[in-house]
């Protein structure tokens, strides 16, 4: 008995020290690399909902500018640029003094739509924000100077391993808009697997979430999701929007929810990590030494 208590004590201090040193230590390394990159008049394009990322705009939010305005190249004029970010924002959450003064351009997707989520903490945050679907992304690319996004895992071949319509957003922006894209991951999420397409390797979300929203949050579309409100459908409408609820009864109709996307390293300009900001190529290499330093431990 006492050796099992032993060995569960042993586990979860295990458990505790990678949680601390891998993850949040790891992520405050990632955050204070990252908010250099972030400049006075950016458009920041972000995707979702991802942790790491809030805690960068935030951190960039509060924190002195390094170079100031008029030290900084912008495409546009920046008075023009952040009347238009800054439109309907109160003003006093507007960021004044040295500080960096930026916008986030928030792009969301069904059927999940967290980045409700991520508008509610930026706003909470006093940081000017733009919220937009997936689908109208094009009409308003061309704002975009920079893409940061969050990652679930680098793959060793390069490719990055994100929310469903994360390598959309990234090409997208950089059709248009030519922005960098900023990758920020723990090293612990580069993976030795390598695929690269979304058919190779992925996990099949609850087909119903497509058309009737995420599972105990919105079973009926008609009474929206909580927090949130009602869709605000007009009648008109909800009378002939079509029931989807006896599809698997149909056999000419197949519901596909995949929950994860690829996207290539051609459109990743860099990838943030506690280790230092690498190309997606080096994921062979941190793992490989992150392989000989445990051999030799």
């Amino acid at each position: 008995m006492e050796d099992w208590e032993e060995c569960q004590a042993s586990f979860l201090s295990a458990i505790d020290e990678f949680r601390r040193g891998s993850i949040y230590l790891a992520g405050d390394e990632i955050v204070d690399r990252t908010i250099n990159l972030i400049r006075s008049g950016e458009c920041v394009c972000i995707f979702g909902y991802s942790s790491l990322v809030a805690r960068v705009l935030e951190r960039a939010w509060r924190s002195p500018c390094s170079t100031s305005v008029d030290q900084i190249d912008i495409n546009v004029d920046l008075a023009s640029k952040m009347k238009t970010c800054f439109a309907g924002t109160k003003p006093d959450l507007i960021n004044q003094g040295t500080n960096r003064v930026f916008s986030v351009l928030i792009v969301d997707s069904r059927p999940k739509f967290e980045g409700r989520r991520m508008l509610a903490r930026l706003s909470k945050a006093g940081i000017p924000c733009e919220y937009t679907h997936i689908g109208a992304l094009p009409s308003v690319a061309k704002k975009i100077s920079l893409v940061i996004l969050g990652a679930h895992a680098l793959l060793s071949n390069g490719y990055v391993l994100g929310h469903m319509g994360t390598a959309q957003v990234a090409n997208i922006a950089a059709s248009i808009s030519h922005a960098p894209t900023i990758v920020c991951a723990e090293t612990y999420k580069f993976w030795e697997r390598a695929h690269s397409d979304a058919f190779e390797y992925n996990e099949l979300g609850d087909p119903d979430d497509i058309w009737r929203g995420p599972r105990g949050t919105s079973p009926d579309y008609k009474k929206g999701i909580p927090g949130f409100g009602p869709t605000g459908l007009p009648d008109r409408i909800e009378s002939t929007t079509t029931d989807l609820s006896e599809w698997r009864s149909n056999p000419r109709l197949r519901l596909l929810h995949l929950e994860y996307d690829v996207l290539p390293p051609t459109l990743v300009t860099a990838v943030v990590t506690e280790k230092g900001t690498l190309p997606t190529t080096s994921v062979p290499v941190v793992l490989r030494v992150k392989q000989a330093s445990v051999t030799m431990a």
